[in-house]
């Protein structure tokens, strides 16, 4: 689902094989996202919660970067830094995961440098 719902954690609980259960109530919803959200039922993804509105960004505003003739893109590069940093550790979680994890750290020190 990539439309962000107003949802409140109304339960949380261990389970037996030490996963947890999370009980989310959603506000009333579109016909369109309840059904979205009830083709996910059983599927595996990724939760984020947030106590204020997550601010969209508008890409359309973002100045294009130039780059010089047989440049790597500097998100490239950034990935492929990753990429051997992964390789060098213990690797004791997937490619996919070590990244997002690492980027999200990254986004959030940026974030924390921005003015409110």
């Amino acid at each position: 689902m990539k439309s962000p719902l107003p949802a409140s954690i109304f339960g949380v609980r261990t389970l037996q094989d030490k996963t947890i259960r999370l009980t989310i109530d959603c506000q009333e919803m579109p016909a369109e996202h309840m059904t979205e959200l009830f083709s996910l039922q059983g599927s595996l993804g990724w939760l984020y919660f947030h106590e204020q509105p997550i601010k969209e960004i508008d890409t359309s505003k973002l100045p294009d970067i130039t780059l010089d003739k047989d440049e790597k893109h500097p998100s490239v590069r950034l990935r492929g830094v990753l990429f051997i940093l992964w390789e060098q550790s213990k690797k004791t979680q997937s490619f996919e995961v070590f990244y997002r994890e690492n980027m999200e750290k990254l986004i959030d020190f940026i974030k924390s440098k921005l003015h409110q």
